[in-house]
């Protein structure tokens, strides 16, 4: 289902809203595909004590297709 040019712009703004979330897209722009672990480690978060946040973040950038996952 393709969205309106206004709904996917505001998508892609709240997407975008959070320094963290900048930081991904940042590392993926600078250092081409990562794993899951590697973006964690180069934003200095720890798996076990940050994933959950860090998937929280992910999401909201899957979900305005800024970034794609490659099984």
């Amino acid at each position: 289902m393709s969205l309106p040019p206004r709904a996917r712009g505001v998508k892609v703004l709240k997407a975008v809203s959070s320094p963290m979330r900048l930081n991904i897209l940042n590392l993926l722009f600078d250092k081409g595909a990562l794993s899951y672990t590697e973006l964690m480690n180069h934003l200095k978060m720890h798996p076990s004590r940050d994933a959950v946040r860090f998937a929280y973040h992910l999401k909201f950038l899957l979900k305005a297709n800024l970034v794609e996952v490659d099984l």
